[in-house]
């Protein structure tokens, strides 16, 4: 399963701004945390990821676990029907970051240990050489999600098939986020959140039956934990 909300409309001009939600259309984000690098290369973007504990705290879950992670960009090995919208739908993907200047990542999946697991979790954390690509790669993909409200994705794997309904993009503060519902899986969506704090661009994807903004909650305690 992967990740992925309804939206309020608020203020005009521009997003550069904390504390209002509201849709977007494609508008460029304003500075986020201090200006330069953070310095948060090798261990320090282990340090930006929340522990299992504080994960199953935001889905008010008790046996999310870590089950993989991984200091490399990923590259997703199903067939997506709509390539455009790859970066909206998944954490880390090499297409989505290639080119951007990115130098160190960090990405880990959490989830019940159990196969019909009742939540799943990605976080990613990602070095950039300062504030500004940090921010540029932010503004991109408030772009290139917002292309995709409201779109149908089919995610083929074999012969399994699963569709995908992504909802409106979102900005709340700083924090650019979508959900996408799963169609005839009894509720199932996913929250997808993405910011950057200094030169650290932070991601999240939270899933389960009852996602509202916990990907939101999840970003928002990992840009707290950037040096």
């Amino acid at each position: 399963m992967r990740r992925f909300v309804g939206a309020v409309v608020c203020g005009a001009a521009g997003v550069a701004l904390a504390g209002c939600v509201h849709t977007v259309g494609g508008t460029a984000l304003g500075a986020s945390g201090a200006s330069g690098s953070s310095g948060a290369s090798g261990g320090g973007l282990d340090g930006v990821l929340l522990g299992a504990d504080q994960i199953n705290a935001v889905m008010s879950a008790t046996a999310i676990a870590v089950v993989d992670t991984s200091q490399n960009m990923q590259t997703t090995t199903e067939n997506v029907s709509r390539p455009d919208c790859v970066g909206a739908l998944y954490n880390a993907q090499d297409s989505v970051y290639q080119n951007s200047g990115w130098t160190d990542v960090r990405d880990q999946v959490l989830q019940e240990p159990s196969e019909n697991n009742a939540h799943r979790v990605e976080q990613t954390a990602v070095e950039f050489p300062g504030s500004d690509p940090a921010r540029a790669f932010v503004n991109a993909s408030l772009a290139a999600w917002s292309r995709c409200s409201g779109k149908e994705v089919t995610m083929t794997a074999g012969s399994d098939v699963n569709r995908w309904k992504i909802g409106d993009l979102v900005i709340t503060g700083r924090t650019i986020n979508q959900t996408a519902l799963q169609e005839d899986a009894g509720g199932w969506g996913c929250q997808h959140a993405l910011s950057a704090v200094a030169a650290i661009v932070v991601e999240a994807t939270a899933c389960g039956n009852n996602i509202a903004d916990q990907a939101v909650t999840i970003i928002d305690e990992m840009s707290a934990k950037v040096p």
